[in-house]
């Protein structure tokens, strides 16, 4: 009776407003709640000064997602005579958490190779215009050598 509901609401290219009118149709998904491993602190103090446990769930997201993940928990006894949501309905109806675009740029070995490529002709570059500035012949670049800059 306890899990844990959730939904991952994806913007595409096509939206320009996406809210929560888009949401609706996007369907709760449940992961099961699970206690810490042995060793973990598995007790924790409500607010009410009483003793709770520990739970924990894991939503299986691949790394490459993008967008929102709306939660709320979905609590029960024992017997399921009373289960409830949490958030409560005054609190909102769900929680939600914004996943920034986190895909990978690509490998270190490629970064490298084009960082050399770049520094290359920035840095050739500017190695033949200086040496193009301080040619001791005096020439114009681009014209021939018999071309008379005095008399054109």
């Amino acid at each position: 009776m306890t899990h844990l509901m959730w939904r991952l609401v994806q913007p595409n290219r096509q939206q320009d407003d996406f809210g929560p009118t888009e949401w609706i149709d996007v369907p709760w998904k449940m992961s099961g709640f699970a206690v810490p491993a042995e060793g973990q602190e598995t007790q924790c103090i409500l607010l009410d000064g009483s003793n709770g446990t520990v739970l924990y769930s894991q939503i299986p997201l691949p790394d490459t997602s993008v967008g929102k993940i709306q939660y709320k928990a979905m609590l029960g006894t024992t017997n399921g005579a009373f289960p409830f949501t949490y958030p409560t309905l005054e609190m909102g109806n769900y929680y939600e958490l914004a996943i920034p675009y986190r895909a990978s740029f690509g490998s270190s070995v490629l970064s490298v190779m084009m960082f050399i490529v770049i520094a290359s002709f920035v840095w050739g570059g500017l190695g033949l215009t200086l040496r193009a500035m301080f040619d001791e012949e005096g020439g114009v670049i681009g014209l021939p050598d018999d071309y008379d800059l005095e008399d054109p």
